[in-house]
């Protein structure tokens, strides 16, 4: 009696896989730009802060709304409003500098800016979001 045979397989040559494999590790963006490094870091934060895909976004928007790195967002707060007013707030005497709620501040902000955190420093990435 024969027994059928299990070895139906065939061989396969490296030009019968047809693997789409990118070969950069690196993110695209709307542009059809690779981006490795700081900027892809830049890049994807930019992305999860303003809540978009990368095929949707180039990394010059993300470098426009760039607002810097800060440890929280009342740090960002605080620095914004020190850019703004220059040595004036300085001059605002000890007790009421030390009054401001800089969270508070920041939630006063959030409509005008996002952020993300980057996961390499642990600091968050603040965008622009007009």
């Amino acid at each position: 009696m024969n027994t059928p045979s299990n070895n139906n397989e065939m061989p396969v040559s490296d030009e019968d896989i047809d693997l789409d494999i990118d070969e950069n590790d690196g993110t695209t963006d709307e542009n059809g730009t690779v981006l490795e490094g700081d900027d892809e870091t830049l890049f994807l934060c930019y992305c999860e802060a303003i809540g978009i895909e990368p095929m949707q976004a180039t990394l010059e928007d993300a470098q426009d709304a760039y607002q810097g790195d800060y440890e929280s967002a009342a740090d960002f707060a605080e620095s914004s409003a020190r850019q703004l007013a220059g040595t004036e707030l300085d001059a605002l005497p000890g007790w009421v500098s030390s009054s401001i709620n800089w969270d508070d501040a920041w939630h006063d902000l959030s409509s005008e800016y996002s952020y993300a955190e980057n996961a390499s420093t642990g600091h968050l990435m603040f965008f622009s979001l007009c």
